[in-house]
Order: structure tokens, then C-alpha cells, then sequence
């Protein structure tokens, strides 16, 4: 499962794999989410830290997202330029 981002500070953009197998991790406490992601991304051009939080429900749709230092693309964002 890929994820776009774009970094805040210099405008990079990020594609992040996320392997169902070793990032994402099951919630057991929570009833609205079954799976959540906290992972940190250094930007390859100017070293800025960005921080994701991204829950899932059973089917790995995305229910809620906080990330500092960024914001998610779509992919067409990523490809274009």
C-alpha cells in the first residue's frame, strides 16, 4: 500500500510503501479503527521530519489522518511535474 505525501517545509514530494506485514499494527481498544500507522519520514531534500498517524478500518480504507510536517497528495499530485 503506497501513500503520497508532500513536505511542508520545502514542497518535496514523498511516496511512503507501507507493508501490512511491519508497519501497520492492529488496534484493540478502539471500535471505529482496526488498524493505525505512527511512522516517521525524513525529507530526502532538506532533512525535515514529518510525522504520520493513520487509522484504518477492517478494510484498510483510511479513517483518520494526522500528519505534522506535511499533508497527503493523491497520486496523480505525485506523478504531475
Amino acid at each position: 500500500m503506497f501513500i503520497f505525501i508532500q513536505d511542508n517545509k520545502c514542497g518535496h514530494k514523498i511516496k511512503i510503501l507501507l507493508r501490512k506485514s511491519y508497519d501497520i499494527s492492529r488496534v484493540y481498544n478502539d471500535k471505529s479503527v482496526c488498524f493505525r500507522v505512527n511512522k516517521g519520514v525524513v525529507c530526502s531534500n532538506c532533512y525535515h521530519k514529518i510525522n504520520l498517524r493513520i487509522d484504518f478500518d477492517k478494510r484498510y480504507n483510511i479513517v483518520n489522518q494526522e500528519i505534522d510536517g506535511g499533508k497527503v497528495i493523491s497520486e496523480e499530485e505525485y506523478n504531475s511535474e
